[in-house]
């Protein structure tokens, strides 16, 4: 868990969001360059993150309690209105557990069950796009993945721990 938040402190990368510093001063990264501070902007910036932190498709619902907590600091005028927000995202439920009901799983639930499994880590951007294209429920997609993240586990450097 201390490791999340201390990456959540150091600064977080979001593809193609050019308005998130990653500068290492202060408090945090979580500075919105060259853009106006409000509430929309937060949940959007959240947005692009939540579904990789809780391994799944998020609902802007879902989103815009974590944003609302950046409301006071997007007030004050503080330049890393992000952090409690993205602190708040990596100790809830949505990410520290597994979600999901009893019996047959998701193509999400799939993906990420395979891949902490395999590598203890969350599932890599091919696992998430056929998760997401609704096809590793087949017998063969799911086999080919595991065959690829054992083998990509093997030539890790902490590989070889399933061979």
């Amino acid at each position: 868990m201390e490791s999340y938040l201390e990456a959540a402190d150091q600064g977080l990368y979001f593809p193609g969001m050019k308005a998130v510093s990653l500068d290492k001063s202060g408090d945090g990264p979580y500075r919105l360059n060259g853009w106006e501070n409000s509430i929309e902007q937060a949940t959007e910036v959240l947005g692009r993150f939540a579904p990789r932190a809780f391994r799944r498709p998020v609902a802007k619902s879902e989103v815009e309690p974590f944003a609302q907590l950046a409301n006071p600091a997007i007030e004050s005028g503080r330049e890393w209105p992000l952090r409690l927000s993205v602190r708040s995202m990596l100790s809830s439920p949505q990410f520290l557990l597994f979600g999901g009901e009893a019996g047959t799983l998701d193509d999400y639930a799939l993906a990420s069950r395979l891949s902490y499994f395999l590598w203890k880590s969350m599932p890599d951007n091919e696992l998430f796009d056929i998760a997401k294209a609704g096809k590793l429920s087949d017998a063969k997609t799911l086999a080919g993945q595991e065959f690829r993240r054992v083998k990509l586990s093997a030539d890790s450097p902490r590989g070889g721990v399933l061979t």
